[in-house]
């Protein structure tokens, strides 16, 4: 039985790749990513778990997933007050009229939702200071500005969340959120796999 199922999967793979390449690239590299982004497909629809889509959010993905526009799409943006043609990669670029941070504060609230769960509020914080103590020369402390702060601190970031005791008891852990396009200008010539790493080392 699994040598059966090994041979599907194998014909099923090349199948996808002699489908895909008939497509132009930019359509070619969504297409192959998406087929490595399809969890949500199983995941049960769940008011609790907030997990409910409405017929238009469904679509919208589908289509967002298979590189279609999706029906409906505004043909300008109001947020920049540019005057070119409103798509999606706009929408996902733009710093302007908020879409960007709404992203990023979509997921930072679903996961401070899903922290609350296992643990109490009381050891969940948003947007803590990164590096909040002063700067230390041997053993007492130092006013040293930086180019980053004003204050003395060693810098003035700030993370998404933190988590009392998330690998162990007592110990702070900061989460920082970041969104990214990978159909943007910058990351069309890097496999989608490389941009990541790319934000990670950068975060």
């Amino acid at each position: 039985m699994p040598e059966y199922w090994s041979r599907i999967e194998v014909a099923y793979k090349a199948r996808f790749k002699s489908e895909v390449n008939r497509f132009p690239q930019d359509t070619q590299r969504t297409l192959k990513r998406a087929n490595k982004t399809g969890r949500w497909f199983s995941v049960m629809p769940s008011h609790v778990g907030g997990t409910i889509l409405s017929s238009t959010e469904f679509r919208d993905a589908l289509m967002l997933r298979y590189a279609r526009v999706p029906l409906n799409l505004p043909t300008s943006w109001d947020g920049c007050g540019e005057s070119k043609k409103f798509d999606v990669n706009h929408a996902l670029d733009c710093k302007k009229g908020g879409l960007v941070t709404a992203r990023h504060d979509k997921i930072r609230d679903e996961f401070r939702d899903l922290l609350a769960h296992v643990f109490s509020p009381s050891r969940i914080r948003c947007e803590p200071m990164i590096n909040p103590a002063p700067m230390r020369a041997n053993g007492t402390k130092t006013h040293v500005p930086s180019a980053s702060s004003s204050s003395g601190f060693l810098n003035a970031d700030r993370g998404d969340l933190l988590i009392c005791g998330f690998w162990e008891g007592s110990t702070d852990t900061i989460i920082d959120i970041r969104v990214t396009n990978l159909e943007s200008k910058s990351y069309k010539n890097l496999p989608p796999k490389n941009a990541l790493e790319r934000q990670e080392k950068e975060k």
